[in-house]
Formats: C-alpha cells, structure tokens, sequence
C-alpha cells in the first residue's frame, strides 16, 4: 500500500508512515479510550510522495501484542470533500436567493 517492500518496511518506525510522524503508541491515541482498540482515519505517505488516507484499525491482543490494519479510504474522502463543497454550493445559492426576494420585496415596496 505505502510503496516499500518487506525489508524496508521492518527497518522503519511505523510512525514514519504517517504525514505526521508519531511514534507506534501516537499513532492510536485516537483510538477510542485509549485502549489500542478501535479505528482511526490518518494520511499515509507512499515512498513516491504522494499521500493517501487510510483508516486504521487496531486491536490489542490476548499476549500484549497490538494487531494492525490500514484500510485505503481515499476514494471515500474525495466523496465526502466533493459532498461537503456541493452543500457549500446550495447554501450559497440558498442565501442569494433570499437577498434576490428581499430586494423584490423592497422593490415592490418603493412603488
């Protein structure tokens, strides 16, 4: 997913991977609680630059040890931008319409 094979992956900190360098345990302090249980959404550097959202998923495990997934999430993201820019757009619109009727009604007061 990032672009690095095995071997460079085992030589760096996982915390690396991320548009913010954490460390391992800052990279799920968002996790709900605290407790290395549950989802978080963070944005991954690939070898080649370019960055993608992952949502990443973390369970701690009955010997101690912390199971990890990362799940590509940039299609959803790119969604969700173009939704949030489309209801900016109707808002927009929704308040020229309303200072159109005011000035209607202004107009139509004046005469």
């Amino acid at each position: 997913m990032a672009g690095y094979t095995s071997s460079e992956l085992l030589t760096m900190r996982f915390g690396s991977l991320f548009e913010v360098e954490t460390t391992g345990v800052q990279a799920i302090e968002g996790l709900p609680g605290n407790t290395g249980n549950g989802s978080i959404e963070k944005v991954l550097v690939r070898k080649d630059g370019r960055q993608m959202y992952v949502e990443l998923t973390s369970k701690n495990m009955q010997d101690s040890t912390l199971q990890c997934f990362m799940r590509d999430i940039s299609a959803r993201k790119t969604l969700e931008q173009k939704l949030s820019d489309f209801h900016t757009r109707i808002n927009n619109m929704a308040v020229e319409v309303s200072i159109a009727e005011e000035r209607e009604r202004n107009r139509a007061d004046c005469r």
